[in-house]
């Protein structure tokens, strides 16, 4: 009676189909990685760990060592790292763009209201209330400038300074509104200092010293 022959796989092929499998194993969890976003820890140690069986395998099989084997597991987990930090690091500084743009676009729609409310003011003779809104208005283009980091802005700086210092003379002495408003001048003031230094400081001094003037001398 003949006997069929039993084929048997050798090491080798063995080894040749689990390595096939893990790599596919690398690519999917690879892909996932770069299409999902998903954090680096997760994923490294996944496939750090599928890589170690495999070259578990290999160091028994002999065929090379595990000083090799450390140097190949330590390398891939840093570039797996590094993939997911780049595209964290991306994110982050697209949605970081997007808040500045959407700052700068609230910050233009409160200089919008700002001005209006100061020409209204002017227009009725209220001048305690349109210095505060001019220099509000002052403040804001300032505050654009900071942001985008340009000084495209002073003309309307520059423009409603004066306007402030124009409608700050008109104000009588010990107006309570003035008086009042105190911290906001102050801080207003300090911003635009910070963004133009000693571009603005005299102009700024002299409006800080008749505000105070207006403001605190009772009569």
């Amino acid at each position: 009676m003949q006997t069929k022959p039993i084929h048997y796989q050798t090491q080798l092929d063995s080894l040749h189909n689990t390595q096939h499998y893990l790599q596919m194993k690398v690519d999917s969890l690879s892909k996932i990685v770069n299409e999902t976003r998903i954090a680096t820890g997760f994923f490294s140690d996944v496939i750090s760990q599928d890589l170690y069986t495999f070259s578990t395998i290999i160091v028994i099989a002999g065929l090379v060592s595990w000083a090799f084997v450390a140097g190949v597991l330590a390398l891939h987990k840093k570039t797996v790292e590094n993939n997911v930090k780049r595209i964290y690091n991306d994110e982050i500084e697209s949605i970081n763009a997007k808040l500045n743009s959407y700052d700068i676009s609230v910050i233009r729609t409160k200089i919008d209201v700002h001005r209006s409310m100061y020409f209204a003011s002017v227009n009725i003779g209220n001048h305690n209330h349109a210095f505060s809104w001019a220099l509000r208005v002052a403040n804001g283009w300032a505050m654009i400038s900071k942001k985008t980091g340009q000084n495209e802005n002073q003309f309307q700086v520059e423009t409603f300074l004066a306007n402030a210092e124009f409608c700050i003379k008109k104000c009588s002495l010990g107006d309570s509104y003035l008086e009042g408003i105190s911290q906001h001048v102050d801080k207003r003031i300090s911003t635009i200092n910070e963004v133009f230094p000693d571009k603005y400081s005299t102009q700024l001094d002299l409006l800080l010293k008749i505000y105070r003037h207006k403001a605190f001398t009772m009569i």
